[in-house]
């Protein structure tokens, strides 16, 4: 996935504004659940191309959080209820290794 650059203008906007006030910080709700490539993810990707972004052990923050968003998440009432959903999806060929159960009991 590619994103066009971000024009020069915004840049230094963002740049100026990041240095006449230390300490702040920029949050986006880009985690995937309404919408993929929003502000948010493409801010993160530019962040991350230019090294602003690092996590330890060096592993690549773009990839990490694509890896995070990609996965499925499943609400189940129990761990019965989780076995069969496992037990459908696999049925269908689903990649179980990306799919969370969170258990919720009703």
């Amino acid at each position: 996935m590619t994103f066009a650059p971000l024009p020069g203008a915004l840049v230094e906007a963002v740049r100026a504004a990041g240095e006449a006030t230390p300490g702040a910080a920029a949050a986006f709700d880009a985690d995937g659940t309404l919408w993929r490539e929003d502000v948010g993810e493409a801010f993160l990707q530019h962040l991350c191309a230019r090294g602003w972004v690092k996590l330890p052990g060096g592993e690549d923050p773009y990839l990490a959080y694509l890896a995070r968003v990609e996965r499925v998440r499943i609400l189940v009432q129990d761990g019965a209820a989780e076995k069969t959903a496992r037990r459908m999806l696999a049925k269908v060929g689903a990649h179980l290794s990306e799919v969370e159960f969170y258990h919720f009991p009703t």
